[in-house]
């Protein structure tokens, strides 16, 4: 484990020169660096720079790069923390929590457009059937 950890440490130095000698603006260095650590299922350390200092993109990478990774328990812990209703009902929808799309697309203020879009994904499954009848009024 501790090699791991070197080489973890050597990655992040060197990402750093080349942040530096190439002038990577931070949204793209929050990408960047997202995504590297969650290819490398390194968790904890995406969470500790998660909560760094609040990021210039918002939590959408963290959330991109755990979906991505196949780890949807990951990106529990970030999809809470978006701000815009659209992308948090979009990212519960990527990982298949329809109750949560649902949710979060009747309290958008879109005229139900999310709500209805989510049905269309949703509407194999069943869960999403019972699920609707509460938000038609939202619409």
């Amino acid at each position: 484990m501790h090699w791991k950890l070197y080489c973890l440490c050597i990655l992040l130095f060197f990402f750093t020169k080349v942040k530096a000698e190439f002038k990577v603006s931070d949204k793209r260095w929050y990408f960047l660096k997202a995504f590297a650590l969650a290819t490398i299922k390194e968790w904890e350390a995406l969470e500790k720079f998660s909560k760094e200092k609040r990021p210039p993109t918002g939590f959408r990478p963290f959330v991109e790069a755990c979906i991505d990774a196949d780890e949807k328990a990951e990106a529990l812990k970030y999809i809470p923390k978006l701000s815009d209703l659209v992308e948090r009902g979009e990212a519960y929808a990527r990982i298949g929590m329809a109750k949560e799309a649902a949710d979060t697309a009747a309290q958008a203020n879109d005229g139900g457009e999310l709500l209805e879009r989510f049905r269309k994904t949703f509407s194999q499954n069943a869960i999403f059937d019972t699920l609707k009848m509460p938000f038609q009024g939202a619409s």
